[in-house]
């Protein structure tokens, strides 16, 4: 009976528990957090609200709630009976994800909040405590256990769980230095500034640093700032650029939730190069290094476009694309990107800067450097030296025309509009028009021409273009016979007649060449070789003959200079000197303009082809030479030392070890010089080679070197002695 009894007993419990486990295969649910379970006889419902919370660091919450219900027949409540196979929350078992709890914890209530727990049971209000920032995931479970008449667990079954997400925000804070100063939050970035972010993050949630040209966290490429210094929740970064990025801290996991981020903008500062020239090679100017002075000109060549590139110095990519140029006066100069062109007459001022949009998404522009930009005051238009009586003349300039004012010097030979500048000879002989400019300030500041003049000979009858001109060897000009009637060919004739140099002789050979056109009133003169020569050009008129002779005077332009030597060195407080070398040799026009980058390390003072250069401090500085004929540019590297003004020594015994094959060297010095150079040691002679800095011993030495494995050299700089042991 017995064992027919254990076997019910067996059989019995074998089919409950198939029947448990059936429930909770087929019955399992899992749903928005919710997950139930149930067998034939339990069936229990739990939730978790609300889904998402948040907890402040260094505080506690209990704002996460367990919502239990439905039966659970292995319940028992001996002490209320009536509470028998419901779901109670004595059964209730909570855990959090974060295995290092670096971000939330549990406390105990009980204990004042100060024991903190990995795991807690029996409640459906947890009391959770913010440790540093990241996010958690929190899960209650519901056991069903069956327990023996002994107290022991008989079986452990999770009949529901359920889940919610918990964060830390995150609390960042941002000092940035220079030096020992700490900035202002309205003052810009400079190159070299510091940028430290500090955080609420831990080990195992590190503080995330991305910005917005780079979003590796290691901001190795971003190109205005670079990382500095970093741990688990502290970054620095160094400034080292011009331009704007925008900077975000987060945690390293994300996490998804938003207050996990915090981001802010860097503006550093946009700065121009100190010397700057145009797309064509041609030097504009060197812009002082008060940046409150500076300014370039526009000369002739570049007034209808001057390309600047690279400006400004310090913005690099991927940024530079996002560099804006403005003018505070279109009417002076337009610019656009790396290019600012002249419109009228004036000063106006380039500003660099770059568009970027805050957190806040608002966009804004700012400026860091800026350059005063000079259009000269100039001709424009063709310019005409002699005119027929009856003839118009329409002159322009490069201002604007409500600002130039035109006069005469003899009404009786030409009238000028004085609003508009047209030009009409009335009378033989030569008077000058004058374009004057309204004078504003800068123009003035600038040494700028603020009146043009133009000379203007009147012939009645015939004459030439020009009665006197300047051609380069190579280089060709056109003078134009200027009759009343068109005649023909055979009616004009010339001659030329070259004039002594400034040796007093009279070339034998051509200085120019010269081509008639086929009407004959057109002359095409092409340098030769330089010199002055006469072309008088004779009319025919019915044997009344008219003459008129134009003085050419033939140059040897500057092709190209360059400085000799190109570098130098010389000490603090003396002098050196460079040559300028032109090609080709002997130019007409030698004139030349002298300047040095930095004239704190060296000055210098030179004519056409000698200059000489004085050091003042120790340092680099470059001397620059411009040619006034043809804006050409040479450099040279100046290299400014310190002088030595003694030598001393730590030590009166030097000790070596000298390996088999093996050569020792020594610094270039006076002491070491006068050591090793023709003094014989006690032991051995010793040579000091200068060339390439080694010590070489005689054949003596090398035998006992080379019959040991090592041996040492000592030095004894008292007594001037060396000796092997």
């Amino acid at each position: 009976m017995k064992n027919v009894k254990k076997i019910r007993q067996l059989t019995i419990r074998l089919k409950m528990q198939w029947k448990i486990l059936i429930g909770v295969l087929v019955a399992g649910v899992a749903c928005g957090g919710v997950l139930i379970f149930a067998n034939a006889d339990s069936s229990v419902s739990l939730s978790l609200t609300p889904a998402q919370s948040s907890v402040i660091q260094g505080s506690t919450s209990t704002v996460i709630h367990a919502n239990l219900s439905g039966t659970d027949d292995e319940f028992y409540d001996a002490s209320n009976p009536s509470n028998n196979g419901i779901a109670s929350p004595v059964r209730l078992e909570w855990t959090i994800s974060d295995e290092d709890y670096d971000v939330v914890k549990f406390v105990n209530p009980s204990s004042g909040g100060d024991a903190y727990l990995q795991t807690v049971s029996g409640t459906t209000n947890p009391t959770v405590y913010g440790n540093r920032a990241g996010a958690a995931t929190i899960t209650a479970a519901y056991h069903s256990k069956k327990f023996s008449d002994t107290g022991a667990v008989v079986y452990d079954n999770v009949l529901a769980t359920s889940t919610a997400a918990v964060y830390v925000p995150i609390n960042v804070n941002v000092e940035r230095k220079r030096g020992n100063t700490v900035l202002e939050e309205a003052d810009l970035l400079k190159e070299g500034d510091l940028i430290t972010i500090t955080a609420n993050t831990c080990e195992s949630n590190k503080l995330f640093i991305e910005t917005s040209n780079d979003s590796t966290g290691e901001v190795s490429s971003d190109g205005i700032v670079e990382m500095y210094y970093r741990d688990s929740s502290k970054v620095v970064l160094k400034v080292i650029g011009g331009g704007s990025t925008v900077i975000t801290a987060r945690t390293a996991d994300g996490s998804g939730i938003n207050p996990l981020t915090y981001t802010f903008t860097v503006r550093a500062e946009v700065k121009f190069k100190e010397s700057i020239s145009n797309s064509q090679g041609h030097f504009i100017t060197h812009l002082p290094s008060d940046a409150s002075n500076r300014y370039m000109v526009l000369s002739d060549k570049d007034y209808e476009a001057f390309t600047y590139e690279d400006i400004p110095s310090n913005v690099v990519n991927p940024v530079k694309s996002n560099v804006i140029y403005k003018t505070d006066n279109s009417n002076v100069a337009s610019v656009a990107v790396g290019t600012v062109c002249g419109v009228h007459a004036g000063v106006t001022k380039v500003s660099a800067g770059l568009t970027t949009i805050d957190v806040g998404g608002n966009e804004s522009w700012f400026t860091r450097d800026a350059v005063n930009v000079v259009v000269p005051f100039k001709k424009m238009g063709n310019e005409v030296s002699n005119m027929n009586v009856g003839d118009e003349l329409q002159l322009s300039t490069s201002a604007i025309e409500s600002e130039v004012t035109w006069s005469t010097s003899d009404n009786k030979i030409l009238q000028v509009d004085s609003a508009t500048g047209l030009v009409k000879a009335v009378g033989a002989g030569t008077a000058t028009i004058y374009a004057t400019r309204v004078q504003d300030e800068l123009y003035t500041v600038y040494n700028m021409p603020y009146q043009l003049a133009y000379k203007i000979t009147v012939i009645d009858g015939f004459g030439l273009s020009t009665v006197s001109t300047t051609v380069n060897i190579g280089s060709s000009i056109d003078i134009k016979a200027l009759v009343t009637n068109q005649p023909s060919k055979s009616q004009i004739t010339y001659t030329v007649t070259n004039q002594a140099n400034e040796a007093g002789v009279i070339p034998t050979y051509d200085l120019i060449e010269v081509k008639q056109s086929d009407d004959g009133t057109v002359f095409t003169i092409t340098g030769v070789a330089s010199g002055v020569t006469h072309l008088t050009v004779s009319q025919n008129i019915n044997g009344v003959i008219k003459s008129e002779t134009c003085v050419i005077y033939v140059t040897t332009p500057v092709g190209d200079v360059s400085i000799n030597p190109s570098s130098i060195s010389i000490d603090r407080g003396s002098t050196g000197t460079v040559q300028v070398l032109f090609n080709p040799a002997g130019p007409t026009n030698s004139n030349v303009l002298w300047s040095s980058s930095d004239t704190t390390v060296a000055t210098v003072t030179g004519d056409s082809y000698t200059a000489t250069i004085k050091g003042l401090s120790g340092g680099n500085a470059t001397i620059t030479v411009i040619t006034e004929d043809g804006l050409k540019v040479a450099t040279c590297d100046v290299y400014v030392r310190e002088p030595v003004t003694g030598v001393t020594l730590n030590a009166t015994t030097v000790e070596f070890t000298m390996a088999i094959g093996k050569n020792l060297s020594f610094k270039k010095n006076e002491a070491v010089e006068n050591l090793f150079l023709n003094r014989p040691g006690t032991i051995c002679d010793f040579y000091y080679d200068i060339v390439d800095d080694r010590l070489y011993v005689n054949e003596r030495v090398m035998e006992v070197i080379l019959s040991n494995i090592n041996y040492k050299l000592y030095v004894d700089l008292d007594k001037s002695t060396v000796y092997i042991r």
